[in-house]
């Protein structure tokens, strides 16, 4: 067996990546390139400064950022750059070429197709641009990409069903699954339990953002609405009895540890639950959330959790084996995954590591 220094070991790692929001994933070059074109169509673009370190701070969560609500005002210029079929196209392949540069082999790219929808861009073309955008992506990168359909917690529940509805029609073909994000803490899971019975209805696998925002009854609610993976579910830490229904169940934790950190769904590093929720026998998977609001990538968020979180090389490879064994995929696909990491893990870990 070969042995490596860890920088090496991260980066040469197959990688899987479950929760990346695509708007939130965009670079500053991309929506500079975006919001130039926006105003030679005469189109109405926000303004953002011509200072690369002051653009970034409207695009990226700061430090110390005091909240979950601070944290989503970073999107508000990438939605308003995701207004025409081309762009959303153009983002879903640079970020499957992003993803591509640090070896991830697998991604599910989320994104909420109703906050693109207008009277020119109809909700069936913003999916099938973005799928276009991913399969751009496969094609030239060799990173196997489907997408995950939000809804948005604030709209109208019945708008989230037709979300729902457009996860049937796309299933298959591009899209594995569907999800609901935004404010959670004033928008609880059960409101939308519509949108979540018409997936099932629909053989739609689910995952729900919940217990992000302190409180662990939502992650309840979500695995009993459907879900068989979490976002982020950091609130199981304060109640037992969640996370030991969510490890009967076998649900997945999709866990992003900067995010969180930056969106105070935990303290500090040091209060962050991913050693405990390994030791209770929880399914774990680490991923970005977001790449450019949250400054990070699969590589920062795996070199995180392993020299500040507690985690050993053998528990980065579960993670990744997790993730493979719980994504919206075909059988197919995720053994070919299973295929890459158990060579890797042959050729690089030792009982030392």
């Amino acid at each position: 067996m070969m042995e490596m220094d860890l920088k090496e070991w991260i980066r040469r790692l197959p990688k899987v990546e479950l929760h990346c929001h695509l708007d939130g994933s965009m670079k500053l070059a991309t929506i500079r390139k975006f919001l130039a074109d926006m105003r030679t169509e005469g189109a109405d673009a926000p303004a953002l400064p011509k200072d690369d370190g002051a653009a970034r701070a409207l695009l990226q969560a700061p430090a110390d950022c005091e909240s979950l609500e601070r944290y989503l005002k970073c999107f508000d210029i990438p939605v308003a750059c995701l207004q025409t079929a081309a762009r959303l196209r153009e983002a879903a392949y640079e970020l499957i070429r992003d993803a591509a540069g640090e070896n991830v082999v697998y991604m599910e790219a989320r994104f909420a197709p109703m906050l693109s929808v207008h009277p020119g861009l109809p909700l069936d073309e913003v999916i099938e641009s973005v799928i276009a955008g991913l399969k751009d992506g496969e094609r030239d990168f060799g990173v196997r990409a489907q997408a995950i359909l939000c809804g948005m917690r604030h709209m109208d529940p019945a708008i989230n069903v037709r979300v729902a509805e457009a996860a049937g029609r796309f299933f298959g073909k591009g899209v594995c699954g569907v999800d609901l994000a935004g404010g959670e803490a004033d928008f609880p899971p059960e409101i939308h339990r519509d949108m979540f019975k018409k997936a099932r209805e629909l053989g739609i696998p689910i995952t729900i953002h919940a217990g992000e925002c302190g409180n662990a009854e939502n992650i309840k609610t979500a695995v009993a609405m459907g879900a068989t993976r979490i976002g982020h579910g950091i609130a199981a830490d304060k109640e037992p009895s969640i996370l030991k229904l969510c490890v009967r169940e076998r649900v997945l934790f999709e866990m992003c540890p900067t995010s969180n950190i930056q969106t105070k769904a935990v303290k500090d590093g040091a209060s962050y639950p991913l050693r405990r929720f390994l030791d209770a026998g929880a399914a774990v998977c680490l991923n970005t959330d977001n790449r450019t609001v949250s400054g990070t990538t699969m590589s920062r968020e795996i070199g995180l959790a392993m020299e500040k979180l507690g985690a050993s090389r053998e528990d980065i490879w579960e993670m990744m084996r997790r993730g493979a064994e719980c994504a919206f995929a075909p059988e197919d696909t995720r053994r070919k995954i299973r295929v890459k990491l158990e060579n890797f893990r042959e050729k690089t870990l030792t009982r030392e590591n």
